[in-house]
């Protein structure tokens, strides 16, 4: 039997909206706290994500969000050639 491909669109994540609410009560449950603090950084300021290098994304497939990608900071190479 084939099945249609899944599609999963990528897209900024506003840590506001009620799917993110309810993915980080979730993820809770099950004893995972990074979407927690990510919640308590974004409401209180420390943490917006607002540097040009930064983006959180989050993962739509269909209308349900199902998973939230933190940023990676950018990896300096400190070696230095001879």
């Amino acid at each position: 039997m084939h099945r249609p491909a899944q599609c999963v669109r990528l897209k900024r994540l506003d840590p506001t909206c009620e799917a993110f609410r309810a993915l980080l009560h979730e993820s809770r449950r099950e004893g995972y706290w990074m979407l927690v603090r990510l919640a308590e950084g974004w409401e209180d300021g420390r943490n917006r994500f607002s540097r040009r290098e930064e983006t959180v994304l989050a993962a739509w497939h269909d209308d349900r969000l199902t998973a939230v990608r933190l940023p990676l900071r950018p990896v300096v190479d400190s070696r230095r050639s001879a």
